[in-house]
């Protein structure tokens, strides 16, 4: 179903990579916010030609957003929710494909879940996991 699938060890060894990347997003994030508001008034009135000074910033904000998830796409991951960190890893479990699932504040990543479920279903990571 996946074309890159995971083991534990390399989903920890991207872990840095990740935190990274979340944090890149999370800033572009929170500057559309404030820049949005520069950009609201000239977008409103000038449709046709894409604004001026004003929209740069938020159109800057929004390539950034796009680079970012173009980034984790390029890993092979699956970011689930970009608030909370959470992100899942294609893998292998008893010759079957689940989901590694790490979230942001964690060390490393401890839990799997099958594909059709989710956070909520996650369980601690056995010893026989296809390392």
């Amino acid at each position: 179903m996946f074309d890159r699938h995971f083991t534990v060890e390399q989903v920890n060894a991207l872990l840095p990579e990740l935190c990274r990347l979340l944090e890149a997003i999370r800033s572009c994030r929170d500057r559309l916010a404030v820049d949005w508001q520069e950009a609201a008034p000239v977008l409103r009135q000038v449709r046709m030609n894409g604004g001026g000074k004003e929209v740069a910033p938020f159109v800057r904000d929004l390539q950034g957003i796009n680079a970012t998830l173009r980034a984790f796409a390029e890993l092979g991951v699956r970011v689930k929710d970009l608030e909370g960190g959470l992100v899942d890893f294609p893998s292998w479990r008893e010759g079957r494909e689940g989901f590694l699932s790490w979230k942001l504040g964690e060390s490393e990543v401890q839990c799997w879940h099958e594909i059709g479920s989710g956070f909520a279903d996650r369980q601690a990571i056995e010893m026989d996991w296809e390392r």
